[in-house]
Formats: C-alpha cells, sequence, structure tokens
C-alpha cells in the first residue's frame, strides 16, 4: 500500500542549506539568533533572554539649522513591549539585536493599522501569502540590469547622481543624539545584514539601500536596541522589494530574527520607516558609483573585487564614513585598490587623469577618505565583525579578503 511522508518547510530549505552541507542555520529549535549587545562590544555571547522593557515613543529630531525639515510626530497608544528580546551569536545568520523605541503601536492586542497621521493605511483585506520564488535549479538568479550600460547617456546619468546624493546622505553625527544606541552596535547589526544578504543571494545594491535606509531613519528617530533589529530588519524587506526580483517574503524577515518579531510588527515597522524617508527610497549608493568608476576605468575583476571589499567595510564605520558622499567612498575604494593590485594588474597610474577628469575627484581630494579606508582594512583581522571579510574570501571574488593592505608610502 502506498504512503505518505510529510515533510515540513520544504519551500524554505533551500535558503537555510549551503553547498555541501545540511543545516546552516543552527541554535535552539534549530534557528540561529544574532547575539548580546552592549555599550562596550568585545566579543559575542550565546543568545540570552533580556528583562521585558516598555515600549516609549521614538524622540524625533529636528535640525531646522540644517536645513533638513522637521518630520511631524505621529500620535498613537503607547504599550508595553511583551516580546522578549532575544540576543546575539557569531558565525550565525538569523540573530536577534537588542533595543529600540517606537512611535508606533507594535502591541498584538490591537489589529489597527492606521495611526491619527499616518498618511497611508495597510489594507489587509488585500493581502495573501504567497511563497517566495527562487530561480529553478540550474539557473542562474536573473541579474538587474545596469544604468549605465547605454554610453550615450552614462555620463549625464553619472552627473545627475552626483549632484542628488547629498540629498539622501544621512546626518553624520546622528549617534550623538542617541541614547540607547552606538556605533559598536550599528556594526553588529550591519554585520548581520551581510550574513542575511548572503544567506539569502540577496544582491550587493540590496544591502546598500538597507543600511542608507536605516541611517536615514535613525537620523530622525532615537531608537532603543530593543527595536534596532526590529528597524534593520525592516530597511531590508523593503530594499528587497525595491531591488530585488524575488525578493524574501515577510516571513522570511521573521524567521531569521527567531520569530523575535512576528509579521504584524515588520509590517508595522516597515510602514513607519515608509514615513519617515518619505517613501524616497532611490538614493545612490557607493556599490552604484563603484560599478560605473570600474567600468570608466577597464579595471579588471580583481581590483573591481577588492574595491567592493573595500567600499563594503566603510558600512560598518558609521562613526568614519557617513561624513562622505557615497561617490568619494567608491571613488577612494578604487583608488586604493589599484594602488594595491598595481604590479600585479600591470596598472601604471594609480589614479590617472582620465578618472580626475570622469569623476571630479582629485588624489587630494579623495587623501583622507583613502586613509580611513586603509586603517579599516588593516584593523578588519582583528573586528569582532567578520563577515565582510568572510564573504570576500570566496574565490568568485578572488579572496581579496585575504589579501595585507600596502603602505601608502
Amino acid at each position: 500500500m502506498s504512503h505518505f511522508v510529510n515533510n515540513f518547510d520544504q519551500e524554505n530549505l533551500h535558503a537555510r542549506q549551503g553547498p555541501a552541507k545540511t543545516n546552516v542555520l543552527q541554535s535552539r529549535n534549530g534557528r540561529a539568533v544574532l547575539g548580546e549587545i552592549s555599550q562596550n562590544i568585545t566579543h559575542r555571547r550565546q543568545p540570552l533572554r533580556a528583562a521585558k522593557q516598555a515600549d516609549k515613543p521614538f524622540t524625533i529630531f529636528c535640525d531646522e539649522n540644517a536645513g533638513v525639515p522637521s518630520v511631524k510626530p505621529v500620535s498613537t497608544k503607547v504599550h508595553q513591549d511583551k516580546e522578549n528580546v532575544l540576543l546575539p551569536s557569531r558565525k550565525e545568520v538569523a540573530k536577534p539585536l537588542g533595543s529600540v523605541k517606537v512611535v508606533e503601536n507594535f502591541s498584538d492586542s490591537n489589529d489597527s493599522m492606521e495611526t491619527d497621521s499616518s498618511p497611508m493605511v495597510l489594507d489587509t483585506s488585500i493581502q495573501s501569502e504567497k511563497q517566495w520564488r527562487v530561480p529553478p535549479l540550474g539557473q542562474h538568479k536573473p541579474e538587474t540590469a545596469d544604468v549605465f550600460s547605454v554610453p550615450e547617456y552614462a555620463e549625464d546619468i553619472y552627473t545627475y547622481l552626483r549632484q542628488s546624493e547629498q540629498k539622501y546622505m544621512a546626518k553624520a553625527a546622528y549617534m550623538s543624539k542617541q541614547t540607547d544606541i552606538t556605533h559598536s552596535m550599528r556594526s553588529i547589526l550591519v554585520d548581520w545584514l551581510v550574513e542575511v544578504g548572503e544567506e539569502y543571494k540577496l544582491n550587493t545594491e540590496t544591502l546598500y539601500l538597507a543600511v542608507s535606509y536605516i541611517d536615514r531613519f535613525l537620523s530622525f528617530m532615537s531608537v532603543q536596541r530593543a527595536k534596532l533589529q526590529l528597524v534593520g530588519t525592516a530597511a531590508m524587506f523593503i530594499a528587497s522589494k525595491y531591488e530585488e526580483i524575488y525578493p524574501p517574503d515577510v516571513g522570511e524577515f521573521v524567521y531569521i530574527t527567531d520569530d523575535t518579531y512576528n509579521k504584524r510588527q515588520v509590517l508595522r515597522m516597515e510602514h513607519l520607516v515608509l514615513k519617515v524617508l518619505g517613501f524616497d527610497l532611490s538614493g545612490p549608493t557607493a556599490n552604484v558609483f563603484l560599478s560605473q568608476m570600474c567600468q570608466m576605468s577597464k579595471s579588471s575583476d580583481k581590483i573591481h573585487h577588492l574595491a567592493m571589499f573595500l567600499s563594503e567595510l566603510s558600512l560598518l564605520h558609521g562613526d568614519k564614513f557617513l561624513q562622505y558622499p557615497p561617490s568619494m567612498i567608491a571613488a577612494a575604494s578604487l583608488a586604493l585598490s589599484r594602488h594595491a593590485l598595481g604590479r600585479e594588474c600591470n596598472v601604471e597610474v594609480t589614479w590617472p587623469e582620465a578618472m580626475i577628469q570622469l569623476t571630479g575627484y582629485t588624489c587630494e581630494t579623495l587623501k583622507e577618505c583613502l586613509v580611513c579606508l586603509h586603517s579599516t582594512w588593516k584593523d578588519s583581522a582583528d573586528s569582532p565583525q567578520q563577515a565582510i571579510r568572510d564573504k570576500y574570501k570566496s574565490s568568485k571574488y578572488h579572496q581579496v579578503s585575504e589579501l595585507l593592505p600596502p603602505s601608502l608610502h
């Protein structure tokens, strides 16, 4: 007699398995968790349960002197946060961060998605559960189109992006107004997002967009560490839907936080992030500029991959690199990469006159940012956050993270 065997959760099995190994995500109940965030991070510990904390409203920053329009507070009631907070663990993908204060009501007891001054209301009656669509086995994931692929418009597009990048930059000193999070906690969050991106095979641009949304959001809203991962998860969810052809479902983002947050909380935080950003999601990132500059300079793949590695390292260190526009970070990353691999790749001049004309950056204007990148590269081997180094150890990227930084002399 024929019989059937029930295999649970097969639709997401591929996302949790790596090549030649099974069950990539491991921790309690088969799920990995992030680890603990503290003010002074020296190492990661196994996940712990934090004490329950009550939600308080976000503090809304209004920097009128800087010419930044103020954001009107969202009127809503504040309820206690009933969720326990799960805190981080190293080398695992799905891990919860620590505490963020929310102006929105994330309590499960209130099913309404409306707020008094909300410009949009999510109509849950038309929502339907959809499985995360994945290309069939044996087929490559479709790549997004390169906006610079048409030579006739490449220069005009580059000029426009250079003009618009200032509009999308976060406030460089926003962390000074945050009372409960630090740059170290932000670094742990970005490190975790890198691992999430690798686990779900997301585009590099998705990561850059997510970090940009986080920094812009935190420029206006004061966040506590218990909800910091929720902000990061919502930002990655938004970036995935903006950039990816097959974005993961909201249930996948709930899973990678080890159910620290539920779907309603992720969707409501997505709603809040979009409101604070004004639904303006098209800011140019360092990754976009770097791709174009590598085409301009006809750089080899290895130079390009090293520049990508250096540019991605800058995402971890907001205290150093938030002050620089994305185009400058991209140019400095490429210049340092060309300097490091000059002999190997037959590069005669680190930053030739043609690149000065095309990018608008001279060696002198890049000097400060380039020195910061070199210092970050040199210290990366001893950093507690190793996701980016692990990513670029792959032969796909010519193992550029194992290269030693050259002398700047």
